[in-house]
């Protein structure tokens, strides 16, 4: 074949390809699909805000309201806690995140504002809600069996949103990653 003659074949064949009826649809199946059904309880997804002063917040949705936390998730994190703060929003609260379920136990050193503590279980369930009083550090709050996580809020939010021991908290999947290996 002739350079002359490759040319014109050539561009015949790329006209035949392009004038195709239209695109490849693979072949259906031939049975119907399954339908999968997936029960498995679903965290939330974490949804997350940064305060004016800089701080990091998660949402964490709770029985009919929204508590957005502060992670404390290292030992000076956690040894702080909510120590020397005067307020404390009334949506906002402090999660607490070990790397294994042990006994616990809080104080109210240096905390002037009066807070309720729920200890968690791994699943997020509440095994006991305290209301602590600020004290001079000398009265101990320990957790009745081994707790994973520890919530604490403003005195009085688990009652007014209808939190009480034996609910879950569906601790997003984003904010249990922060949690200590060790």
């Amino acid at each position: 074949m002739s350079k002359s003659s490759v040319i014109p074949a050539l561009a015949i064949a790329l006209v035949l390809i392009g004038c195709r009826a239209g695109p490849w649809v693979p072949p259906l199946p031939n049975k119907a699909p399954q339908v999968v059904h997936d029960d498995t309880p679903r965290r939330p997804q974490a949804q997350e805000r940064i305060t004016d002063d800089g701080t990091w917040l998660y949402r964490l949705p709770m029985a009919s309201g929204t508590l957005w936390v502060e992670v404390a998730a290292t030992p000076d994190q956690r040894r702080k806690g909510l120590m020397g703060r005067e307020s404390l929003p009334s949506d906002q609260g402090m999660l607490f995140l070990y790397a294994e379920p042990d006994w616990r136990s809080f104080w109210m050193k240096s905390t002037y504002i009066p807070l309720d503590l729920a200890y968690l279980r791994s699943d997020g369930t509440i095994i006991e809600i305290l209301a602590l009083e600020p004290d001079d550090g000398s009265v101990r709050h320990p957790s009745s069996e081994p707790a994973h996580y520890v919530l604490e809020t403003n005195a009085g939010w688990f009652e007014q949103h209808g939190v009480v021991a034996g609910q879950r908290v569906a601790l997003p999947e984003g904010v249990l990653k922060l949690a200590p290996r060790d």
